[in-house]
């Protein structure tokens, strides 16, 4: 918003209209949440109020611990893993996929957000198909803020799941990717396997995850799934169903799974339908 008034500093009543805008949503953001980020810095000496913030803040800042025991190559390494994460978080038991399961779905992510880029960079900056950019590039900046906050408190700071918060807007970034591919034969069918790869995925990470709740399936030492038989559980249906009726509700579960892939497997069809055709819309 800042930016489109500034590109309107020539236009004096757009220019009015759009600092009246801004006023408002920076106004409204103090008044909702001004007064919690106030009241940390006073009682923790951090604005932002994290542990790691606070520990840091307590301990000399950032200049003082930034660079200690921190190489560029750990650095790279925790970007990775914080894309990674953003990919897929698993859950909080942190066991893995392996490395080469999981590497088509960072490649697709990175092709669709070169596609977008690609797009976007046919468009001034104040157009709205920069809006997903502005919103990311500030968010992934200060989760890198916090790669060095973490490191320099002896933590890990690879949290890409927060990024999922972002998820509308990198909607509308990989939609733009998937779009300005669509145009070429190999684009087609390169997003073809990738989203088919994608779909396989999931539900593979999903009923490895459905196994290690029910017990049919454990963390191993590199952190990998390590399931009981040769089959990956899939012929103990009945032992895992029975397991986790004691976490939950497996047949509930059953169908509300079941719709959402039933969605997703007819919205796939009739994209790869589409695709097929590229002069459908």
């Amino acid at each position: 918003m800042t930016l489109k008034a500034w590109l309107a500093r020539h236009d004096k009543a757009l220019l009015l209209r759009r600092c009246q805008a801004l006023a408002l949503v920076a106004f409204t953001s103090m008044a909702v949440g001004g007064g919690w980020y106030l009241y940390t810095l006073i009682a923790n000496g951090s604005l932002i109020g994290g542990d790691e913030f606070v520990q840091l803040a307590q301990n000399g800042g950032l200049s003082a611990h930034a660079w200690r025991g921190y190489s560029l190559y750990q650095f790279l390494r925790d970007v990775v893993a914080m894309v990674a994460g953003w990919s897929w978080a698993g859950s909080w038991s942190l066991v893995r996929v392996s490395p080469v399961l999981h590497l088509p779905l960072l490649l697709l992510a990175a092709w669709l957000v070169l596609g977008y880029a690609c797009e976007a960079r046919r468009h001034p900056v104040g157009d709205p198909i920069w809006l997903p950019t502005w919103l990311a590039g500030l968010f992934i900046a200060g989760m890198i803020y916090h790669l060095f906050v973490a490191r320099a408190v002896g933590d890990n700071g690879a949290s890409g799941w927060y990024l999922q918060i972002l998820a509308p807007f990198l909607a509308i970034a990989l939609g733009y990717g998937i779009e300005y591919y669509r145009k070429s034969t190999l684009g087609r069918f390169l997003l073809s396997v990738f989203l088919l790869y994608a779909t396989f995925f999931l539900a593979g990470a999903l009923w490895s995850q459905i196994a290690l709740f029910a017990g049919c399936a454990i963390k191993d030492d590199q952190k990998y799934y390590k399931f009981a038989g040769n089959l990956f559980c899939l012929d103990r249906l009945h032992d895992v169903a029975n397991n986790l009726s004691v976490l939950g509700w497996p047949t509930l579960a059953l169908v509300s799974f079941g719709s959402g892939f039933s969605c997703l497997i007819m919205g796939l069809a009739l994209f790869l339908r589409r695709t097929s055709n590229p002069g459908a819309v």
